[in-house]
């Protein structure tokens, strides 16, 4: 919870700085230039990771709670039964597979193993109507796809997305006009696990919120401005 509110809080600042810089739209090129990288890429299980492994043969040596999956620890391991130990992280889901193929072969015959990794994730943030977390299975997720299971943006959203790709420590930051017609290629920009996307606000809303805020006290000041009215009028 806490790393959580840490991390919407320090894209808060970086929005907010990239907002008064006015940082230009990522142009077309570059957009191409990142999808190829996505498009080539396979997630590597590290540290932290839920592994769901399923023996669709031998259902017994399958992870047990299929929704938690089995938790791979600090230094990369992971213990199944008959094999015990192994070494996960740096592995795709494509390699482990085929490294655990290759030790069952040993016990059991022709195991075909099934492995997802949990608890891939991407952070959508900002001016949508359901902004979270959402979880992902694949290794990649269209932006498009992403701002549907967010409900759109609000009415207060400006037509742009930022993007940030490689995490807080290396990060990349794209920047996509959503209303540009040109632009509409960004449909098929994907988004791979831990990416942030932010929708900022419009201007217009900042001041609707001031004025929302002082409603209170305009409807106070009002009551007691109506009350001095009907008593002076009583008086009379």
């Amino acid at each position: 919870m806490i790393l959580r509110i840490l991390l919407i809080l320090i894209t808060a600042v970086f929005f907010s700085c990239a907002e008064k810089t006015k940082k230009p739209f990522t142009t077309e090129s570059q957009l191409q230039k990142y999808n190829k990288k996505v498009v080539s890429y396979e997630y590597k299980i590290q540290p932290g990771d839920r592994l769901s492994i399923v023996f669709f043969r031998h259902p017994e040596l399958s992870t047990k709670d299929e929704k938690r999956g089995i938790l791979v620890s600090k230094n990369g391991n992971i213990v199944l039964p008959i094999i015990g130990r192994i070494k996960v992280s740096g592995l795709t889901k494509s390699q482990l597979q085929e490294l655990l193929e290759k030790k069952y072969s040993r016990y059991v015959r022709n195991p075909n193993i099934y492995i997802e990794v949990l608890n891939k994730r991407i952070y959508v943030l900002g001016e949508v109507r359901k902004p979270g977390v959402f979880h992902i299975t694949d290794d990649k997720v269209s932006l498009i796809e992403v701002l549907s299971k967010s409900g759109d943006l609000t009415d207060y959203g400006k037509r742009e997305v930022y993007i940030i790709k490689g995490g807080l420590k290396n990060p990349v930051v794209l920047r996509i006009n959503l209303s540009d017609i040109n632009s509409l290629a960004t449909s098929n920009l994907y988004l791979q696990p831990e990416d942030i996307v932010y929708i900022p606000p419009k201007k217009m809303k900042n001041i609707n919120l001031a004025i929302n805020g002082a409603l209170p006290l305009l409807n106070l000041v009002g009551g007691i401005l109506s009350s001095f009215v009907d008593i002076k009028y009583l008086s009379q």
